[in-house]
């Protein structure tokens, strides 16, 4: 358990470590090119949520987004022993995730994004992005690799039948 809140305290240092460096070091809507034609660093202020929908209601998604955190957290932490180590691990990347930009939005009333893949990608994003996406990806691997599971659990009650 206290592994858990370490390495997610790490996810969300490392979201907001690099929203202060981002906000320190670069003007507002100008880009460093990294990768000439596909990546570039550009600050900008998502006012809204994913893919920059819902724009200018930030008091009413940070509520939502609160629940939606305390909802998954208090679900985490009462499961935590029934989930594997790729499902725990994507709890614990989209807590971290959405508690960064969580964070953002109570205290800056935006979220800093910051990664843009010009060449690739149409939206800017953020550490705290990627750690969600990370967290939901882990859950579908765990979801398309334990998909006997319901097989698994029939076998493990006939075995102690058995006994």
């Amino acid at each position: 358990m206290i592994f858990n809140l370490i390495f997610g305290i790490v996810v969300y240092l490392l979201d907001q470590l690099t929203k202060i460096y981002v906000e320190k070091s670069m003007a507002y809507e100008k880009s460093v090119e990294v990768i000439k034609g596909v990546f570039r660093l550009t600050y900008v202020k998502n006012r809204g949520v994913a893919f920059g929908a819902f724009q200018n209601m930030v008091p009413v998604i940070a509520v939502i987004s609160l629940i939606a955190v305390v909802a998954i957290i208090f679900y985490f932490y009462r499961k935590n022993q029934e989930h594997s180590l790729l499902t725990r691990f994507g709890f614990i990347f989209i807590i971290a995730g959405a508690f960064g930009n969580l964070t953002d939005r109570i205290f800056r009333g935006y979220v800093v994004d910051f990664f843009d893949f010009y060449g690739i990608w149409h939206y800017i994003f953020n550490v705290a992005d990627v750690a969600i996406n990370v967290g939901i990806v882990l859950m579908i691997l765990e979801f398309i690799l334990d998909k006997d599971t319901p097989n698994k659990e029939k076998k493990e009650s006939e075995e102690k039948k058995d006994e």
